[in-house]
């Protein structure tokens, strides 16, 4: 097939709307064909339009791809109707909308070749299980506790299911609390030889039973399988549970550790997926073009290259393990918002570029960054404007210098950061004859080791302002609540202190606070 005709296809894949699709098809008798001539439909075009509409653009169609709820597939399109695979479901209380009795028909399941479905249904489909001839692949998502499994109808639904003789690979995603039910499958020997297995245990929502959580993490990493039956887990360490809408990490419970991108996701539902985290040991290539709604990613491993697509907005990689070669980002149009590494300092990150316009969180520690930081005429800059970012973090970091309002230069050393609402500035080893963070806005601020500098931080209301390590410095604040100086001494200045605590210093430190008393009492009764 020539390259062009593949690009092309590629192409149609992407349409979400019929409309797209005409369009498409005018342009030209190339683009006539390779409509005609496709075997299988957009999954985005179920969203909008039903099968008959569908298939006159599709004559030739032999697999109908759906993506969307069960109000598009008629019983009278069944004699046409090729073979079905189902994505995922829109449908949020599907179960409850009475729409999925078409698995009880006779009609509907012989179509079905790939399927993705909640428990309730599961138990819908025992019914009519010995027409589910074409059955390939099944995912079963959202299996957690409140479903009753000590009803047994949905175990006793699970095991013909899977003896299916055209069944191969079988998904499950489901919450750590139902460990006995797999053990229970296991114990009957409902797990197929012939069929490969995934078990995802993860929790999607937050929770607030970690210990009991942990029991059941220990106790699914004690259970034995075949080796057609891979189990991976959500938890990265004992009370640590990651629970964010969208997100998942991933830790193989087998004898592979590595994260089988393509078994996970098969689990997880692509179009609901908004956010990736992931822990692996080590990848070639991750390919962001996977993921059509994802937007933020973080990686945290060791990979050798990283394929963004437009859509992603937030990249944040945690480099673990030095490797020989560089690492290459390949960014595709994407203009980041956020970007975040914590590398090796050996280890070459290339291939990064940034909008100053675009950009509002900035993290480099230790990072060996190459990065093109274009300014609104797309030329490149040699600094980097902190007052234009929202949040940053910078260690040890040499390719640019920065502009700090009236500072314009390089920091070899240092550790600078607000995150959170939080301002640290430690470990300038060069003099600064000022650091003017009045344009940020933040509530808590920590100095520590810095010699001789003088550090505005505007009228922020500071929670706390702590000074360790720090001698001959000036430092002019806000109002504040709590001021903690440690083995330092300076000249502080206050529009309002509440309280004060000084330690660890000698007759040699000379300490000057001074308050502004005509602010004072307005501070006091507004912090009450």
């Amino acid at each position: 097939m020539p390259l062009e005709q593949v690009f092309l296809k590629n192409v149609v894949l992407y349409f979400n709307t019929l409309t797209d699709v005409m369009n498409f098809l005018f342009l030209n008798k190339k683009c006539l064909e390779t409509v005609t001539s496709l075997y299988v439909n957009s999954y985005a075009l179920t969203r909008h339009h039903n099968f008959p509409q569908i298939y006159l653009f599709f004559p030739q169609m032999q697999t109908f791809y759906v993506e969307t709820t069960l109000q598009y597939i008629k019983a009278k399109d069944a004699r046409c109707m090729p073979l079905i695979e189902i994505n995922h479901w829109t449908d949020k209380y599907l179960y409850r909308d009475r729409k999925d009795n078409v698995f009880t028909t006779q009609w509907f399941p012989p179509k079905i070749r790939k399927l993705c479905v909640y428990p309730q249904q599961v138990i819908k489909m025992f019914t009519s299980i010995d027409f589910y001839t074409q059955l390939q692949v099944i995912s079963i998502v959202k299996i957690f506790e409140n479903i009753r499994l000590k009803n047994t109808r949905f175990l006793d639904s699970l095991i013909p299911l899977f003896k299916l003789p055209s069944l191969k690979k079988v998904y499950m995603e489901i919450s750590p609390l139902c460990y006995e039910m797999i053990n229970t499958l296991n114990s009957q020997k409902a797990f197929s030889s012939g069929v490969e297995f995934t078990i995802f245990f993860c929790m999607w929502w937050d929770m607030f039973y970690i210990k009991s959580l942990d029991e059941s993490y220990d106790k699914i990493q004690n259970l034995k399988f075949n080796s057609n039956v891979s189990i991976y887990t959500n938890r990265i360490g004992d009370g640590h549970i990651l629970t964010h809408r969208g997100m998942y990490v991933s830790s193989s419970v087998t004898n592979n550790k590595e994260v089988l991108f393509d078994m996970i996701t098969g689990i997880i539902h692509l179009g609901d997926l908004h956010e990736l985290n992931l822990i692996f040991n080590n990848i070639d290539n991750f390919d962001c073009e996977k993921y059509e709604n994802v937007e933020k990613i973080a990686l945290n491993g060791c990979l050798s290259s990283l394929k963004l697509s437009k859509r992603i907005k937030s990249v944040t990689l945690k480099i673990i393990l030095f490797k020989e070669e560089n690492i290459n980002i390949e960014m595709n149009n994407a203009v980041l918002e956020e970007f975040s590494v914590d590398g090796q300092p050996n280890q070459k990150i290339e291939g990064v570029v940034l909008y100053e316009n675009a950009l509002k969180k900035l993290v480099l520690k230790n990072a060996n960054c190459s990065i093109k930081m274009l300014g609104n005429d797309k030329k490149q800059l040699e600094n980097i404007d902190l007052c234009k970012l929202n949040e940053f973090e910078l260690f040890n970091y040499r390719q640019y210098g920065i502009i700090l309002n009236d500072y314009k230069g390089p920091l070899p050393f240092y550790a600078l950061s607000l995150i959170n609402g939080k301002l640290n500035v430690s470990n300038p080893m060069t003099r600064l004859e000022n650091l003017n963070f009045s344009a940020f806005i933040f509530d808590e601020c920590y100095i520590n080791n810095n010699y001789n500098n003088t550090i505005e931080l505007g009228d922020n209301k500071l929670r706390i302002m702590s000074v360790r390590y720090s001698r001959s410095i000036t430092v002019n604040a806000g109002p504040t609540t709590l001021f903690e100086l440690d083995n330092s001494d300076g000249t502080f200045n206050f529009v309002a202190l509440k309280r004060k605590n000084v330690t660890k210093n000698n007759k040699k430190h000379k300490v000057v606070i001074k308050i502004d008393e005509k602010k004072y009492d307005d501070f006091l009764s507004e912090s009450e």
